[in-house]
């Protein structure tokens, strides 16, 4: 019965760790989608201020 609880506390805590890893694989991806897109949308913003843009 101890052993069983120790192994499913121990495949909790690899769960949650696995879970930190991807997180923090993905979080510089999404971080540089964020800055592209913010980049994108003052760049739109600048050329339709200066009337280069049609829309």
């Amino acid at each position: 019965m101890l052993l069983a609880g120790l192994f499913a506390l121990a495949l909790r805590g690899l769960l949650l760790l696995s879970g930190f890893l991807a997180t923090a694989l993905l979080l510089p991806g999404a971080l540089l989608a964020g800055v592209l897109s913010l980049l994108t949308r003052n760049l739109v913003l600048l050329l339709r201020h200066r009337g280069k843009l049609p829309c």
